[in-house]
């Protein structure tokens, strides 16, 4: 298994942050069914860049969205 780094450029879940004060904050975690058995990627790579090599080979997705206040 191979974990991407982040936007944060952190090769793990940071968790939620919005700054105190900002209200509500939307997030949203994806589940891909994929037509692939194995994806061939650089550990380096950018969740973008996944996300673009996956638009081809997804056979559906599926949402979770959830709202944080601090």
């Amino acid at each position: 298994m191979v974990q991407l780094p982040n936007d944060a450029r952190l090769k793990r879940y940071v968790g939620l942050g919005p700054p105190e004060g900002t209200g509500k904050h939307r997030y949203i975690f994806a589940v891909l069914a994929l037509a692939a058995e194995k994806i061939e990627i650089d550990p380096e790579a950018t969740p973008a860049l996944l996300m673009f090599n996956l638009l081809n080979g997804t056979l559906g997705r599926a949402l979770l969205e959830g709202w944080y206040e601090s």
